[in-house]
């Protein structure tokens, strides 16, 4: 890796669109600067297009982000379009479904998308979500029916189609005909591993009393999403009934929110929560380092989709979280995670509770999980697989 641009000429420029881009601190935003960055370290000409927002003013000056989709409307993708076309190399899409502008009605842009296909212009697309469930009302049935449509359009449009879990890629697969061209391409972690046990020591002493060496803290790392809140609730509460001196460390943005939900209704363990909101990415690594266990649930069960999994993994942390159908085979291959059946919190805690109990245990499982991200989910590995791909 690391060609210097003087090379770029040999690679085909790469069009990145992407719904959101930092500073927005969304996993798709880390995701997209993830693999602009490292493809363009591999000699390809990466342009981001995103919509208008605050963004590194660097970047915007060299061209290499490209803040004019605005919101998404007819005219902006009109205009954008003939800069496309005009310019060449091949488009990846970074698709979430109510991302684009229009309620998550994105007709228009997926049209727009499978227009510039058909103007030969090869089109990528990486699906970071694929669509509602039927049943839950006329509305949602509407959307999910619409969803479906645009999802299948976008793999007529594609030459080759990414999906973020080993369940996307089985869908993609049978229910829209995707076949081989269909790839599973975890998002990894945006969280990478800063080594500093100094600093790691100190976070750890301003949450835990020094005169007690039993205590231990146990961490979450989301944005506290309504399904994801219910379930870790139930896992705090029983674990904090279980073990009144836990101490929990909430990271990323809506953890204050999340506390102060909390001191409402269980104002006891509310005490024992401490709150960490937006940090910088080498800060969040050190706090993750600092728990000795990472609780993630997963309210549809762990799969290769759940960042704050990955981010504990690549930071050494050993995790706990739940399971179901969805989840791929290759995370019963070792003993990295503690993995529990879906919904069944009892469970979970006394695992949890079990482990804290085990020093050894802990390190030799956030060791083991280090070496799985390592060999599943390391970026320069899932870079690379799309630097092929794009050079087929």
């Amino acid at each position: 890796m690391g060609e210097s641009e003087s090379h770029t000429e040999h690679f085909p420029t790469l069009h990145i669109v992407t719904p959101e881009f930092p500073p927005a601190s969304g996993g798709v935003a880390g995701h997209t600067s993830l693999l602009a960055n490292g493809l363009r370290a591999r000699g390809f000409p990466v342009v981001t297009w995103c919509s208008k927002g605050t963004y590194c003013s660097e970047e915007v000056e060299r061209g290499w982000l490209r803040p004019e989709l605005g919101n998404f409307n007819y005219s902006n993708l009109v205009r954008v379009g003939r800069i496309l076309l005009q310019e060449g190399g091949c488009l990846l899409l970074q698709w979430v479904p109510q991302a684009f502008g229009m309620r998550g009605f994105n007709i228009s842009f997926v049209a727009w998308i499978w227009y510039l296909s058909r103007k030969r212009l090869p089109v990528y697309v990486l699906f970071h979500e694929l669509y509602n469930s039927f049943g839950v009302g006329l509305k949602s049935d509407i959307r999910a029916m619409l969803y479906r449509l645009m999802t299948l359009t976008l793999c007529r449009a594609s030459t080759a189609v990414w999906a973020s879990s080993g369940h996307y890629c089985r869908i993609l697969r049978t229910t829209f005909s995707c076949g081989s061209k269909v790839e599973i391409l975890p998002s990894g972690s945006n969280i990478k591993l800063h080594v500093d046990p100094e600093k790691v020591s100190l976070i750890r002493s301003s949450f835990l009393d020094s005169c007690n060496s039993t205590e231990r803290i146990i961490g979450h790392f989301s944005l506290y999403g309504s399904a994801v809140s219910r379930q870790l609730v139930d896992c705090m509460v029983c674990l904090h009934q279980a073990e009144p001196g836990l101490q929990f460390l909430l990271l990323g943005v809506g953890s204050r929110d999340f506390v102060d939900r909390i001191s409402r209704t269980h104002p006891s363990l509310a005490s024992r929560c401490h709150f960490k909101g937006f940090l910088c990415p080498e800060s969040v690594s050190h706090h993750l380092q600092s728990c000795d266990l990472l609780l993630q649930p997963c309210p549809d069960g762990l799969n290769t989709r759940h960042t704050g999994v990955m981010a504990g993994l690549c930071n050494r942390v050993p995790v706990a979280t739940f399971t179901n159908w969805r989840t791929e085979r290759f995370w019963f291959e070792d003993r990295s995670l503690l993995l529990v059946r879906d919904g069944d919190t009892d469970q979970m805690c006394r695992g949890i509770l079990r482990l804290l109990t085990f020093k050894q245990t802990l390190s030799d499982m956030g060791v083991a999980g280090r070496i799985l991200y390592l060999n599943k989910f390391d970026e320069d590995k899932l870079i690379d697989r799309i630097a092929g791909r794009l050079l087929l």
